[in-house]
């Protein structure tokens, strides 16, 4: 917090302590950073991508290099260390556009996680009535 205030960022950055519902506040998000330098079962980087976050990681574990790399909206830094973090999160900033979601191939959508609608313009069906249409980027519609 310190270095948060020295750097004059208190009115960029947020203290939230422990979170019942993070996904609370993926909606306001640029973008998901997973900084461990070690890391078995990523379930928060899951949990991003799944709502279509941005993603940057050091390759934490193996597992986590082979999800992220050549993945749209991904940025995998090169290697463990604080300088090869910083150069990954300012290239993907650069690269972002404001409110950019991804659909992660190793994620479900935040609305097919919870059930919500069927993947990929919906049942027969609903495609008939013209439901389930999705967006370029394989989100569905607002209805």
């Amino acid at each position: 917090r310190l270095q948060c205030h020295s750097l004059r960022l208190d009115d960029a950055v947020v203290f939230a302590g422990r979170v019942n519902r993070p996904y609370r506040f993926f909606a306001g998000a640029s973008l998901f950073v997973l900084s461990s330098r070690h890391e078995g079962m990523p379930n928060a980087l899951l949990e991003a991508a799944a709502a279509g976050l941005p993603l940057v990681a050091l390759p934490a574990s193996g597992g986590v290099a082979d999800l992220l790399r050549n993945c749209a909206g991904a940025w995998l830094a090169p290697e463990i260390s604080a300088s090869s973090l910083a150069w990954t999160l300012t290239a993907a900033l650069r690269a972002l556009t404001p409110g950019a979601r991804f659909r992660h191939a190793f994620a479900a959508g935040p609305a097919l996680a919870a059930g919500r609608h069927r993947p990929a313009g919906g049942s027969r069906r609903s495609r008939a009535r013209g439901v389930g249409s999705h967006d370029p980027a394989g989100f569905p519609r607002t209805i």
